[in-house]
């Protein structure tokens, strides 16, 4: 059951991660700016976000 969960948890985000990129590339090719979403990715704050959610989780579990 949790192993199910997790997946629709990872599968969930990887959508919206691919949504986010295909909306800036539009965004960027309309309008030349960068959206508060590829900052986030591109100063590395996901990685950050992940590994201490992994850390919350691992409390939790």
């Amino acid at each position: 059951m949790r192993s199910n969960a997790l997946r629709l948890v990872l599968l969930g985000g990887a959508l919206a991660i691919a949504g986010a990129i295909i909306a800036q590339n539009e965004v960027r090719r309309r309008y030349g700016v960068l959206t508060p979403v590829v900052r986030f990715f591109r100063e590395g704050r996901l990685v950050r976000w992940l590994r201490d959610g992994r850390r919350l989780l691992g409390r939790w579990a």
